[in-house]
């Protein structure tokens, strides 16, 4: 005769003897832990919309910087979850790129006024030290456990699916998931919106640039996904961002995913495109 399978509490463990409490999908030993578990994750819940706010604020501080990129952050973080909701990954993986997003850009605090506001094109030094700005947002972020699978999104999010991308020249799917995303709103937004050199080319353009470059830059599931949700739905327009002062060029040797700039939200309902592996912070 096989034995009756024991059933523990959720919250402290021990071996539950008479009828369980169930709440949230749990189960607990009394009503006692039931409710010091609910407590538990109001709790927590507290605790992720405060560091969600301290997100905020920064992405708004680096914004501040510049009043060409304002409001940049949150809309690339915006563009970025409709792309990985389309691709059907979990709400946590979501909300990783979303706090991605908001802070991809953040390590250009640490880049110098001169090099970050020059008019003109910049030099092949001055580019080395812009491209280090996905490495000093995870020196600045690195101490913070609540980031620890935010901060590889986030330093992998200038890599290229053929290899050619930095900091580490990560190629195809050596490059976590959740960067790929990141790379292409980030893309999108640059080659839709207005740019100190050049007009915007409007949103339909710039989803066909993307899918042009699939399989060098941008990793082919995540533009196909993308592209799958232009097809089914409009986007929501968005509003172009302010003009810099003219003169400034692309930097040598840059691509579409090397500058920073505003786009609208793209909002998913409905059915949503298939999903494919999840390789976030692998």
């Amino acid at each position: 005769m096989t034995a009756a399978t024991e059933l523990t509490c959720d919250h402290c463990g021990i071996t539950i003897s008479g009828t369980p409490h169930a709440e949230a999908g749990r189960i607990f030993c009394c009503l006692r832990c039931a409710l010091r578990a609910r407590s538990l994750r109001q709790a927590f819940s507290q605790l992720e919309r405060s560091y969600l706010l301290t997100v905020e604020a920064l992405a708004a501080a680096l914004d501040a910087r510049d009043s060409y990129t304002h409001g940049h952050s949150r809309r690339v973080a915006r563009y970025a979850v409709a792309v990985a909701r389309a691709l059907g990954l979990r709400r946590r993986q979501i909300r990783v790129i979303r706090w991605a997003g908001m802070l991809h850009d953040l390590g250009k605090i640490g880049v110098d006024d001169v090099v970050l506001r020059k008019a003109g094109p910049l030099t092949d030094e001055e580019w080395v030290v812009m491209r280090r700005h996905p490495e000093i947002v995870v020196a600045i972020l690195g101490h913070i456990p609540a980031l620890a699978e935010v901060l590889p999104v986030i330093l992998h999010h200038h890599e290229r699916w053929d290899g050619r991308g930095y900091p580490r020249g990560l190629t195809g799917e050596q490059i976590p998931l959740g960067a790929c995303i990141l790379a292409l709103a980030d893309a999108l937004d640059t080659i839709a919106t207005d740019r100190p050199y050049r007009k915007g080319r409007g949103l339909a353009a710039a989803v066909a640039e993307v899918a042009a470059h699939a399989g060098s830059q941008f990793d082919p599931a995540v533009v196909r996904a993308l592209t799958a949700v232009a097809a089914r739905r409009a986007l929501q327009p968005f509003a172009p961002a302010a003009r810099a002062p003219a003169g400034r060029e692309r930097a040598p040797g840059g691509t579409a995913g090397d500058d920073e700039g505003a786009v609208a939200a793209l909002e998913i309902t409905g059915p949503e495109a298939p999903a494919v592996v999840q390789k976030i912070g692998a």
